[in-house]
């Protein structure tokens, strides 16, 4: 059974809250695609504690995601990917 989302454990260059992670990956995206293509996005943030945060999209976003959180103005780093969240946790 394959999942239909796939997960990312990130690292921030200072504490941020799931908001801010959240905000910072939208406004990279829009820059990059436009409102709508931010829009379709889609990211969900499930956990962010300390410097680390816990993201969810869809598979067939995986690519725009990634490409925000490389513009993204707040420094956040991919440490972890996987289809499955058992693998990152």
């Amino acid at each position: 059974m394959s999942s239909k989302y796939y997960y990312l454990d990130i690292e921030t260059s200072t504490e941020l809250s799931a908001l801010t992670v959240r905000r910072s990956i939208e406004v990279a995206a829009k820059s990059i695609f436009g409102e709508c293509g931010a829009a379709e996005l889609n990211v969900d943030v499930l956990r962010s504690e300390g410097r680390r945060a816990l993201l969810r999209v869809h598979e067939e976003k995986l690519r725009k995601l990634w490409a925000a959180l490389t513009l993204a103005a707040s420094e956040l780093r991919v440490l972890k990917h996987s289809p499955s969240l058992q693998a990152l946790i």
